[in-house]
């Protein structure tokens, strides 16, 4: 009887204890998320004209150093790859409460990002930062696994079961070697929180459905409440639609609805809506890695663009970008 208890522990039930322990404590190591949401919190007096706030189609899409360069001003992307407005909202609060404010904010508006009832994308990689009051009074109402202990656990298991083996192995060996090469802090990011895609059309594999994109009324009243905490600190708020592949009409099918209520709150409020989507750009694979995102070259094109459109608009507040003119290269 004693060996076979002395089996059972050795084979079946430390085995099993040390899976879940792994399961219950993962560690991500998404870089870009990671780096983003430091810069976001760490206090610091370091002055930033603008700073971009939005989802992937921010932190891939726009370089601050090509805005820069045209612009002449300061800038810093804060995009955060899968986020959704609750996000946005809290980028933008963290960092005005630790950092000093810029004259600028400009916000991806489009047809992702204002869905309030979706899981949260790349759930561990914010675990450890709400802690911090300020996050979690941001993020807790809108996602249930943020609130709740057994639903946590359970949205972070289906999370871990969907990241890549190469990223669960690298947290296995975090715990059982105690390897943490990757989580010595954050380096000072020479991109500016920019992380451009080196994966081009060719090397994808395009499954392309129609759909409808998910926002709701509440995305939009987030959207309002980001625009007015710009607005009461007198911060110029800028919405951007970024290009889309030409495609996109008829894949988004909602997407003329999302726009137009985007356009209404930019009304309501008296801030530009600078929509890209029929750029040149998108007539092409040759900038695009996907439907929605640019790859690096586009991004440098497009980021060159926008920079060019905000000296304008920072030289002249009257000045409207000619969308028409950007459809022909």
């Amino acid at each position: 009887m004693k060996k076979l208890l002395i089996y059972t522990v050795f084979s079946f039930v430390l085995p099993v204890l040390g899976i879940l322990f792994f399961y219950l404590d993962f560690k991500s190591f998404s870089n870009e998320i990671k780096a983003n949401m430091h810069y976001i919190m760490t206090p610091s007096k370091e002055q930033n004209d603008v700073i971009f706030i939005g989802n992937s189609r921010t932190y891939v899409q726009i370089d601050p150093r090509k805005v820069d360069s045209v612009s002449g001003l300061r800038s810093y992307n804060l995009g955060l790859d899968g986020c959704n407005v609750p996000f946005f909202y809290m980028a933008l609060s963290k960092y005005l409460q630790c950092h000093p404010a810029p004259g600028y904010v400009v916000i991806n508006a489009d047809f992702a990002g204002f869905n309030t009832t979706e899981k949260v994308y790349n759930y561990p990689d914010y675990q450890e930062y709400l802690g911090d009051s300020l996050v979690a009074a941001c993020l807790m109402p809108y996602y249930a696994e943020f609130r709740h202990g057994l639903l946590a656990r359970f949205s972070l298991f289906m999370e871990i079961n969907s990241k890549p083996d190469e990223e669960k192995i690298a947290s296995l060996m975090y715990h059982v070697k105690g390897i943490k090469s990757k989580d010595k802090g954050v380096q000072a990011d020479l991109k500016r929180g920019f992380s451009p895609s080196t994966n081009m059309w060719g090397t994808q594999q395009h499954k392309i459905d129609s759909y409808k994109s998910p926002f709701t009324s509440q995305g939009l009243d987030l959207l309002r409440q980001t625009i007015g905490i710009c607005k009461s600190k007198g911060i110029k708020v800028i919405l951007v639609c970024p290009p889309l592949f030409k495609d996109y009409h008829s894949i988004i099918v909602n997407y003329d609805t999302i726009r137009d209520s985007l356009q209404s709150i930019a009304n309501q409020y008296k801030v530009p809506y600078w929509i890209y989507a029929d750029s040149y750009l998108g007539n092409t694979t040759d900038y695009f890695y996907n439907v929605e995102h640019l790859n690096a070259t586009g991004a440098g094109i497009f980021s060159q663009m926008l920079g060019d459109d905000i000296r304008k608009y920072a030289a002249d507040s009257t000045y409207v970008p000619d969308m028409v003119a950007r459809k022909k290269k």
